[in-house]
C-alpha cells in the first residue's frame, strides 16, 4: 500500500486518515458510483489522472472534495503523485454501509475563535483547539451538547463538520 490508512469513528461513522510518505507515484482502483468526501490537511496530491483519460485537479492542504467535485468519470485506476507527505481524510459510502453522511469542511485559523451553537458536531482532524478551556491536540470528535461553546485555535485547525 502506498500510504498508511488509519480508521477513526466519529458520530457513528468511519473516517479514514490516509497518510502518504515520499513522492513516488502510485495507482489506486476506485469503484464506479462510489461516493466520498476527501479533506486534505497537509501536503499535496498532484497529477491525478484515470486510465480512462479523466483528470482531476491538484489538491493541497485545505482542499475539500465532495461527490459533486469528482465528476462522472472519476472511477477505475487512478495514478497520483504525493508531494510533501500529504494527509487526506476520507469518508466514503462503502465504509459506512452504503450511506454517505452530510458533511462539510471546517477550518479555524490560528489565533481565531468562534462560538459554536448547541448541536454542533465536529471531528477535529488536526491542529490545537481550545474548547471552553480544554486543549485538544489529537484527532477527536467534539459535540456541543448542552450550550454553545467557544472554540479557539492555537494553530490552524482542520475538521469535518457533520450537518
Amino acid at each position: 500500500m502506498p500510504f498508511v490508512q488509519k480508521p477513526y469513528r466519529a458520530f457513528g461513522f468511519v473516517i479514514l486518515k490516509n497518510t502518504h510518505k515520499g513522492d513516488s507515484s502510485f495507482s489506486e482502483d476506485y469503484p464506479q458510483n462510489r461516493k466520498w468526501y476527501n479533506y486534505f490537511t497537509a501536503g499535496k496530491m498532484i497529477n491525478n489522472s484515470f486510465a480512462n483519460g479523466h483528470t482531476l485537479p491538484d489538491y493541497s492542504a485545505g482542499d475539500w472534495i465532495g461527490p459533486e467535485d469528482m465528476g462522472g468519470d472519476a472511477y477505475g485506476v487512478s495514478t497520483q503523485t504525493p508531494v510533501d507527505d500529504p494527509v487526506c481524510w476520507c469518508i466514503s459510502d462503502d465504509r459506512n454501509h452504503g450511506y454517505l453522511p452530510d458533511c462539510e469542511k471546517w477550518f479555524l485559523a490560528a489565533g481565531e475563535s468562534v462560538t459554536m451553537p448547541q448541536g454542533t458536531k465536529i471531528f477535529l482532524c488536526s491542529g490545537t483547539l481550545v474548547v471552553n478551556s480544554k486543549t485538544l491536540t489529537t484527532e477527536t470528535q467534539v459535540h456541543v451538547k448542552s450550550t454553545e461553546r467557544l472554540f479557539e485555535a492555537t494553530t490552524d485547525c482542520y475538521g469535518i463538520k457533520f450537518v
